[in-house]
Formats: structure tokens, sequence, C-alpha cells
């Protein structure tokens, strides 16, 4: 018998998840709930799935949860799923306080449910190899890692990332994924300094956030733009005895020692890759017993990261991270 999955919140990171959920066979979405209640019909379409009329009933019928909604509203389905002790799927951010990450963290604990966090930078190919390669030693200690991501984002108003309450702001809502992945490169981030900058003034929320992060040893940088005309994903390690950078479909490689530069190209769709290995990790944990890589302790240290971001662009001093 199929495991049941329920989705609550049926927008475009709904689509990415079911398209890799497809890809299982032990798994079947048969319940969604979206408030809009076309837009569910729509999505159900796709899949099978009964339309539901609240959260609660989503809940009631599946073994799984997927709690895809907004920010704003996702921790109240995160609590009653667990409660009722099903195993959640939350996206990012996991939070907008850390009191709400805490009160998610207890519930969940107390349920004993398996709980994994949408970080799915982790998953990309071209991200995993500068993971993997930096923790393999071969580019030695690190000294500094850094995620920029820039392109022109523009939406409605009564779009949720317009309303700093609801999404909590481009830092909170986006920069958890860069946050989340330079902590498995250098470990936890003690201290951050940051600035961040609204430019338009019909919304509420920074669209541009760039900041500094301090590990116990080496330092990182994220910066992002939802208003760049030119588009740009890129990252990179400086270690004491090689380098590599990111560059949107290749990374390059070369150590200290060493007069070759290698290239390694990305082809393809590597969004759908990284999605279906997500999937599948979330579901292997639960049918073998094991515990996420993206934990919900994960989720509240990149929550920790983001608002101390923001602290420090409100006060323009370092500030600790807590």
């Amino acid at each position: 018998m199929k495991l049941r999955i329920g989705m609550i919140g049926t927008g475009w990171v709904a689509e990415q998840h079911l398209a890799g959920l497809q890809n299982i066979e032990e798994v079947e979405v048969t319940a969604v709930f979206n408030p809009t209640r076309s837009r569910a019909e729509v999505f159900a379409a796709r899949c099978g799935a009964k339309v539901c009329e609240s959260p609660g009933e989503v809940i009631r019928e599946v073994d799984i949860v997927y709690a895809l909604a907004p920010q704003d509203v996702r921790v109240a389905t995160v609590l009653e799923a667990a409660r009722a002790g099903r195993h959640l799927f939350i996206e990012k951010p996991f939070a907008l306080t850390l009191r709400e990450a805490d009160r998610q963290i207890e519930a969940i604990e107390t349920a004993g449910v398996k709980a994994q966090l949408g970080f799915v930078m982790r998953c990309f190919p071209n991200f995993q190899l500068l993971h993997d390669t930096f923790h393999s030693g071969e580019l030695g200690q690190l000294v500094t890692v850094w995620t920029r991501r820039m392109w022109y984002r523009t939406f409605p108003k009564e779009y949720y990332q317009a309303s700093f309450a609801r999404s909590g702001g481009l830092t909170t809502e986006l920069n958890v994924h860069d946050f989340d992945w330079l902590r498995t490169i250098g470990g936890e981030i003690l201290s951050v300094y940051g600035r961040v900058a609204n430019t338009r003034p019909d919304r509420d929320v920074e669209e541009n956030s760039w900041s500094l992060l301090n590990f116990a040893h080496g330092f990182g940088s994220v910066g992002t733009s939802w208003l760049s005309a030119i588009s740009d994903t890129s990252a990179g390690i400086i270690g004491t005895q090689g380098t590599m950078f990111l560059d949107n479909s290749k990374v390059t490689k070369k150590l200290i020692d060493s007069e070759k530069e290698e290239t390694i190209p990305f082809e393809g769709d590597l969004a759908a890759g990284a999605y279906t290995m997500q999937e599948r990790e979330f579901i292997d944990c639960i049918l073998n017993d094991r515990q996420p890589s993206a934990s919900i302790y994960d989720g509240r240290a990149s929550t920790a990261v983001a608002l101390a971001v923001l602290e420090s662009a409100r006060t323009n001093a370092v500030v600790q991270v807590g």
C-alpha cells in the first residue's frame, strides 16, 4: 500500500515537489488544499487527488503532510499535523521568529514524527560538487565561501512575498537557502554583519540583502537581489590548497600546486533532479526510520542567521547569532 501524501499549498513549489514525488513508486498525492479552490482543482487534476476544504481535512486523510503554504500560515499547519502524528515536509523558511521555530520543534519532537526542511540547494549537483570536494580535503582548510544570486523579480503587491509580515522579507524567505548551504561548508555561523536595501516604494520588503558571516574558522558571504537587471547565480570556495567557482552551468576547480584548471559542465534541468533527490531522501527516511539530513534544527539555525542579518542591518553593527 502506498503512503498517502497531502499538500497544503499548491503554488509553484508544490509543482516541483509533485514532479519529484511522481518518480517514487511508494507514494501518491491523494489530498490537496489551497484557499483559492480553483487553484487546488487545477493541481489536483494533475495527480488525481481529492480537493479538501481545509488543512485539517488534508491532515486527517494522509500519512505525510507537505506544508507548503506561506510562512505566516504554515506554522499552524505544522503544529496540527505533528499533533496528529503525521510525518512532515516543511518548506523553508522554517519560521519567521525563533519562538515559532521552537514551538514547531517541541511539537515534532513530542510526536516523534519525521520532519524534513526544504533546503533543496543541497541537492543541486553543482552545489553538491563544491560541498563534496571541500569535505574531501582537496581544497585544504576553509578561507572563505560565498553565494551570489541575483535577478529581476517582480510580483503583485498582494502576493505574500511583497509583505514583510507574511514572508519575512528576502533575507528570511530566500537567503535561508544560502545560509543553510554555507553552514554545510563552514559549520555554525557565529556572527554576522548585514546590509539590506528596500528600493521599491510599493512594497515593504527588502529586495537587496548582503551579509558577511563568521565561522569558527574562515568566513563567508551571501549576496542576493531581486532588482538586478543582469541575472547571476554563482558561488565559490577558497581553501588553503585550492579554489572552486560555480558559475551558472559550470564549475571550475584549480589546486594551488597544479597547473591544470578543470571545468565541469552541468547541463539540463538541474532543479528537476534536485527535487527528485530531495523527495527520495525524505521518503526513504520514513520507510527506513532514518533522520533527514536537512533537519528542523537546521531550519532553526538558518532562521537565526536571517534574523541576525536583519538586526545587523538595522543597527549597523556586528550581531552574534542567537
